[in-house]
């Protein structure tokens, strides 16, 4: 499996987890928006 289909698999399955972690990597200090968003995170 080439590395792009292996990354499409994987933000397939977890949606929200890539979510996080894009928020929380394109902007390192989003205190602010981290305090929104639900606790599940």
């Amino acid at each position: 499996m080439s590395q792009p289909q292996a990354l499409l698999g994987f933000v397939t399955l977890n949606p929200t987890y890539i979510f996080a972690v894009l928020s929380r990597s394109a902007k390192p200090n989003n205190s602010r928006f981290r305090n929104r968003l639900p606790k599940a995170f």
